[in-house]
């Protein structure tokens, strides 16, 4: 590993060992992105969630039969939920 890789490892190692939930969250996105191309991201990705760590992206469904609109342009004092505008 480069040198700048063991200080993101180690930041991330330490924030684990913290339980500090607000620097675990900082250090697991570092590591996440500090790849240097969308490869090395996807593999730091599976390697942080085979070792246990999560990321709450998002977990929102579109539950079924809600209705979906497309908006083909944005108007200003336009009311989106009334279906006739």
């Amino acid at each position: 590993m480069e040198i700048e890789e063991q200080k993101v490892y180690q930041e991330m190692v330490d924030a684990l060992n913290s339980h500090d939930k607000v620097r675990i969250a900082k250090a697991k996105y570092d590591f996440l992105f500090f790849g240097k191309n969308l490869f090395d991201i996807v593999i730091n990705y599976i390697n942080l969630i085979n070792n246990g760590v999560d990321f709450d992206f998002s977990h929102r469904t579109i539950k079924k039969s809600t209705k979906l609109f497309r908006i083909r342009r944005f108007e200003s004092g336009v009311d989106f939920s009334n279906e006739s505008q």
